[in-house]
């Protein structure tokens, strides 16, 4: 089962300098190498490390704020990255476009061994600036997620 801390950030998944944007798939689902992983008890499990606590930018969140990150990215919990969610980026207009997606990274033990692992969320940002977002998932106050609401 998951045990450890949970570090949430957001990677870039896709760029595209000067279209106009579109549709595309991003993966979404664990990394986990557990054969309990996708289980019922274990997703359980899972969200509750997660709703614990998020380590983002170097601070943890509130558990609060934790647990609302968690009921977004629970789907995710359920299976590997076996399925792929529709990420819309661009507004018609020629740009340098960026798709970042939630990613929280934890560990679990698999046959006595440590084993990290990923979730990557249906989560993300598209935005044409080259930065990735500085607030969690449902805390953005702007289109490029540069400024957020009140999260601490």
């Amino acid at each position: 089962l998951p045990n450890s801390e949970v570090i949430g950030t957001w990677e870039q998944q896709w760029n595209c300098d000067g279209c106009t944007g579109g549709k595309y798939a991003i993966t979404e689902g664990t990394t986990a190498q557990s054969p309990q992983a996708g289980k019922p008890s274990w997703v359980t499990a899972l969200g509750d490390v997660v709703s614990a606590g998020i380590t983002f930018l170097g601070g943890k969140l509130a558990s609060d704020i934790s647990g609302a990150i968690s009921d977004l990215a629970e789907p995710s919990y359920t299976h590997t990255e076996t399925m792929t969610c529709e990420a819309q980026c661009g507004n018609g207009t020629a740009a340098d476009w960026h798709i970042y997606q939630w990613v929280m990274s934890t560990d679990e033990y698999v046959d006595m061994d440590p084993s990290s692992f990923n979730i990557n969320a249906c989560q993300y940002i598209c935005n044409s600036e080259a930065i990735p977002p500085k607030c969690p998932p449902g805390y953005c106050a702007d289109f490029a997620c540069q400024t957020c609401t009140s999260y601490n």
